[in-house]
């Protein structure tokens, strides 16, 4: 058994907390008596290595209540009358925080909810989204598989290869080629939080694929596991290839078919139709990097992954320290997420149909545990990380000038040498800012003038609106995302950060640009 400490509960207090101080303990069930009244605890499926579990509950017009649990179990709150022994159907509410969970909502939150317990605190959130469950792409990429006990629609289907190869075999694909230790991870094994998982990958390297040839090699695989010889074969085999479609831009490709939009659309061989895969949710709406790079460049950050049993995703912080979410459309996955600020891990396992927020700074891997996954994801920030994001470029920066400080020493002797005809002018400072900034954007992928003209894009949009009256589109842009004058401070920090820098001193278009920012910044005043 286990052994455990429980705090007294006063008559009217509303918190009991468990300490577990046994790691192979996997459930416990609690009873308290107070005035008259029997609360019975019961949780289950805890992972044995939160060592501390409070939960929270009222006392008075408190009902029961049961919801899935933060390490792919379930735990439940059973609240009875001790004279009756019945329990009460009213509605119920309580929490479960400890170092080791997350939240999990069983339906998407309104924006305002997500704003106040999820962006303004960097905690993530498992979403059972019944929007994405509606979403073509949960539909069209997928076959219905042999229902199971307590599943959801989506968490029965798999993927239709035959539906996706017709619609994008000919599109060739980014592919990570892993070779992973044979046989592939045992998803009990990779569910200890101790595990490496990248202890399991013993080689990798980046490829191009037509999406036919991968579909090809998953088949082909999935039939040598039903073929005696080759089970004979695997089994004798050290380590094996797995395939990892990663970065797949195909929401770009299909955007530049077919203009549509919020709605993006499938990429279909000749005479078949092209139809909608999926929405962006209202709560990750306000997305200044897409917004800017699909509106600007060629570039964005909307990706679709496919990947088969076994394949990862090694510990890594999103680009630019930007925000993530992930959607699964096919198959399970095994997110471990880091905290910035503290030693806190947190392992969750994401079900088709459901939608993980990785925070800004989160360190995470991911671990696919199906024989086909496949999720739609984006990186993106708005005003609440911006200030995280310009801390991300700030150390960026700091690296590359550290990384060629000769460079800097020999712009210095040939400004000062009496030989040199060059003008003075900004001198050797302009040209080792120029320097640095095209060593950034090579290395990182954008520097100060793609941050800048991002902040700038989105202030043009929304500040200018003030003068004339918002457009219905305008209207659903501001039910989600953060009031003005949150967006304004939010950029004014950076600003202020920035004016600092020599970059603002000695670089004529970036002072324009902050120029041009603040101008629309004013309009709110």
């Amino acid at each position: 058994m286990f052994n455990y400490k429980l705090q007294p509960l006063e008559p009217k207090e509303s918190k009991l907390t468990v300490l577990v101080s046994e790691r192979s303990a996997s459930a416990c069930e609690l009873e308290l008596c107070s005035q008259g009244l029997s609360l019975k605890v019961v949780l289950r499926g805890f992972s044995p290595y939160q060592e501390s579990l409070h939960v929270t509950f009222g006392l008075e017009g408190v009902g029961c209540s049961s919801q899935e649990g933060p390490n792919s179990g379930s735990y439940a709150l059973v609240l009875g009358n001790g004279q009756r022994g019945a329990e009460w159907k009213r509605d119920a509410w309580f929490s479960l925080d400890s170092s080791h969970t997350m939240d999990i909502l069983s339906n998407d939150p309104s924006y305002s909810a997500f704003f106040k317990n999820y962006l303004l605190t960097n905690r993530p959130v498992l979403i059972r989204s019944s929007e994405a469950s509606e979403w073509p792409a949960s539909k069209n990429w997928t076959v219905s598989a042999a229902d199971g006990p307590g599943t959801s629609r989506a968490e029965q289907s798999r993927g239709d290869l035959k539906a996706l190869v017709q619609s994008y075999g000919h599109l060739e694909v980014p592919v990570v080629k892993q070779r992973i230790r044979s046989p592939s991870p045992d998803p009990q094994e990779t569910s200890e939080a101790c595990v490496d998982w990248s202890a399991y990958i013993t080689g990798q390297e980046n490829d191009y694929m037509t999406f036919r040839e991968v579909i090809e090699h998953w088949e082909k695989k999935s039939r040598d596991l039903n073929r005696p010889d080759q089970q004979v074969v695997r089994a004798a085999l050290t380590d094996e290839q797995v395939i990892y479609v990663k970065d797949w831009h195909l929401i770009r490709i299909c955007d530049q078919l077919n203009k549509d939009g919020n709605q993006h659309n499938e990429t279909c061989e000749e005479g078949l139709q092209k139809v909608p895969f999926y929405r962006v949710p209202d709560i990750f709406m306000d997305d200044w990097m897409n917004d800017y790079y699909s509106a600007e460049t060629d570039d964005d950050f909307r990706f679709v992954y496919m990947g088969e049993r076994g394949t990862m995703t090694g510990l890594h912080t999103d680009v630019y320290n930007s925000y993530s979410w992930s959607a699964n459309i096919v198959g399970k996955k095994r997110w471990r997420l880091y905290s910035p600020e503290s030693a806190e891990i947190i392992t969750i396992e994401q079900s088709a149909g459901q939608i993980i927020f990785v925070p800004s700074g989160w360190k995470h891997e991911v671990l696919n545990l199906s024989p086909l996954v496949i999720s739609i994801n984006h990186n993106w920030c708005n005003s609440v990380n911006l200030p995280s994001v310009y801390d991300a470029l700030a150390k960026d920066i700091e690296d590359v000038k550290e990384s060629i400080a000769d460079v800097r020493v020999l712009l210095i002797k040939k400004w000062d040498s009496p030989n040199s005809d060059i003008d003075v002018g900004p001198g050797w400072k302009l040209e080792w800012i120029e320097v640095v900034q095209e060593l950034t954007k090579q290395h990182s992928g954008w520097n100060w003038m793609t941050f800048w003209n991002m902040v700038r894009f989105i202030t043009r949009r929304d500040f200018n609106l003030l003068s004339s009256p918002p457009s219905p589109s305008n209207q659903s842009i501001r039910s989600t995302s953060p009031p003005l004058e949150f967006v304004k401070t939010q950029i004014n920090s950076c600003v202020s950060k920035f004016k600092l820098r020599d970059e603002f001193e000695f670089h004529m278009e970036l002072r324009l640009i902050i120029q041009e920012i603040e101008s629309c910044l004013s309009r709110l005043d």
